[in-house]
């Protein structure tokens, strides 16, 4: 024992600093929540999401980075029915034998231009 403490009775304690550091950052996001609840938002008439959350993501960090990555994505298919197509005209019956990686590489050049 040095300087009066003992090694078991710190080891005893590092659960409870664990559980107080889990209840303090449950404590941070209830906060972060409730602050949102009760605020009243104004919101512009253009309604751009992405941009009131960009603004807003010093008050509610969190919640702001939830935003962006449910946002950010598109609300139609047509990229994806772009990409379709491409590969439509790509892979024909005369053209069977390419390797996936080169329908890729073709698929990546014509999406590129």
């Amino acid at each position: 024992m040095r300087h009066g403490l003992d090694a078991n009775n710190l080891t005893q304690n590092v659960p409870d600093i664990s559980e107080t550091i889990t209840a303090a950052k449950s404590l941070v996001r209830h906060d972060e929540v409730s602050l949102y609840i009760t605020q009243k938002h104004a919101m512009a008439d253009d309604r751009d999401l992405l941009g009131w959350w960009k603004i807003n993501s010093n008050v509610y960090p969190k919640q702001s980075k939830l935003a962006k990555s449910v946002l950010c994505i598109p609300a139609s298919s047509s990229s994806s029915e772009r990409v379709f197509s491409a590969a439509g005209r790509t892979i024909s019956e005369r053209r069977t034998a390419f390797k996936p990686s080169t329908v890729d590489a073709i698929l990546f050049l014509h999406d590129a231009m």
